[in-house]
């Protein structure tokens, strides 16, 4: 005998009655008003209502303006498929827009996704191949201004492009990153010759045959480049190195302008020599190699881990108190157990920064930077830092969005800026940060969103003179702890 949850039947009963609430003595513009009503048992049961009714051009309008929002919105799987029903018979036209629409909304439940992507496949919509691509991605990452990171959506997109493209799904997806006949197709909300969906195209290829065969693939295609992929030709064929979100391909093409021919030819030749210490390419190393070619070239991996080792074990260190063991929150953050997910660079970054902090008026600088947000209410203080005649210098950016005085907020000059900058920083020193020095998990999934590396700065207490700590994020979301500072 089956047991039942006790919640179970009142959430029945609910849709029984929604579904038998009488409209008798109401037209059709009373109804579609009531829409509004956040009620979803009666959302339910006027939908179904408005499915036996004509309606008048002025009607027909009117409700077509509230139904992308009614597909979109969270809510109850009967609501949806009553809303998706009424769709398709009174906005055949329409559905397929509105649907790739809500694909796009990262917090639609997994059985909606699923019955709004197998409706596409049904309606064999090309125009929705794009926006199949591109929530169909396995790995894609969503970042809100809130800090917040969305879990990628599920449902069985690669069938439904397959069924809709006629073609093997890897086929399929190197043809749209290459930009071959398939990508022709116009008018699709999230066109397939968009680099947002050519770049999950390729994202999602390199996730299931591996880097190395998409390269070889990719390298096929050389004799008919675009723009676009032209970008992506270039940093793999002289680097080895394929973005894996739009923010590192962004940065590669502003890259690729800003840089002069001979400083992409010195790059080129100390990466080669890089590559033999065992250095894996990062598009946000570039600016630093050339600024510090010479020591990164005559840099010893080991002596160098040395010389950081002695440095930190005299300096005092301050831990992040997780949320409980095994949390996600509950990361290593000590230098000497992370060596190996260091590149040589990151080091070099380290034994930099360690350096600059040994100088007491560049304390003092990081000390009256968080004055400056201890009393800011509107937002933490943040912005890049930058090499400038050979030397670090924190800059500072006003936000993009001073929504919280516990969250900072890039804005769109600090991201033009940050290609050529030693790292992103900013500041916990709210009040709620006593005892949690160094990221939350928001900051660290940020920096592996960016691929730059992130110095947070905790202000630990300001009696007789202020003393924080600072952390370094590297571009895999790797912390390490640099140490507790004062301002004396």
């Amino acid at each position: 005998m089956k047991t039942y949850l006790p919640w179970v039947f009142p959430i029945i009963l609910i849709l029984i009655s929604g579904c038998s609430m009488t409209f008798d003595g109401m037209d059709n513009q009373q109804l579609i008003l009531l829409l509004d009503n956040k009620s979803q048992s009666r959302q339910f049961a006027i939908m179904d209502e408005l499915l036996k009714r004509q309606l008048s051009d002025t009607q027909y309008q009117d409700l077509a303006g509230k139904m992308p929002e009614i597909l979109e919105v969270p809510s109850q799987v009967l609501v949806k498929q009553k809303a998706l029903e009424l769709a398709l018979q009174k906005y055949p036209d329409k559905a397929e827009t509105w649907l790739c629409n809500a694909l796009l909304n990262e917090r639609l439940d997994v059985n909606v996704q699923k019955m709004y992507v197998d409706t596409l496949a049904e309606m064999h919509s090309v125009d929705s191949l794009g926006a199949l691509i591109y929530c169909g991605y396995p790995g894609r990452l969503h970042f809100q201004y809130q800090g917040d990171f969305v879990p990628p959506i599920q449902a069985d997109y690669s069938h439904a492009i397959e069924k809709i493209s006629g073609r093997p799904l890897d086929t399929f997806l190197l043809d749209v990153v290459g930009g071959g006949e398939m990508s022709e197709t116009s008018g699709q909300k999230m066109n397939l010759q968009s680099n947002k969906v050519r770049l999950c195209a390729l994202y999602w290829l390199v996730q299931r045959q591996g880097r190395g065969m998409v390269a070889t693939r990719l390298k096929k295609q050389s004799g008919n480049i675009d723009k676009e992929l032209m970008v992506l030709w270039y940093w793999l064929d002289h680097f080895d190195y394929l973005p894996s979100n739009f923010s590192q391909y962004c940065n590669m093409a502003q890259m690729l302008d800003e840089l002069a021919q001979e400083d992409l030819v010195k790059l080129k030749s100390i990466y080669n020599d890089l590559k033999l210490k065992g250095y894996m390419f990062e598009i946000c190393d570039s600016w630093f190699i050339l600024n510090f070619k010479d020591q990164i070239l005559a840099s010893d991996r080991n002596m160098l881990i040395n010389s950081i080792n002695v440095k930190l074990q005299n300096i005092g260190h301050s831990k992040r108190r997780p949320t409980h063991r095994g949390a996600s929150d509950d990361y290593l953050e000590n230098f000497e157990s992370q060596i190996d997910s260091l590149s040589l660079v990151d080091l070099e970054r380290i034994r930099m920064l360690i350096g600059w902090l040994e100088k007491r008026d560049n304390r003092e600088i990081l000390a009256n930077i968080l004055k400056e947000d201890l009393y800011n209410e509107n937002t933490e203080l943040g912005g890049l830092c930058m090499i400038e005649d050979g030397q670090l210098k924190f800059k500072v950016y006003m936000s993009g969005n001073a929504i919280s005085d516990h969250a900072y907020v890039e804005n769109d000059k600090l991201w033009d800026d940050a290609v050529k900058c030693f790292s992103r920083w900013h500041c916990h020193a709210g009040a709620s940060q006593d005892n949690l020095p160094g990221p939350g998990i928001d900051d660290m999934r940020y920096v592996t969103y960016v691929k730059t590396p992130n110095l947070i700065i905790t202000l630990l207490n300001d009696m007789n003179g202020l003393e924080f700590n600072i952390d370094y994020i590297n571009p895999s979301g790797k912390v390490i702890d640099i140490g507790v500072y004062g301002s004396k």
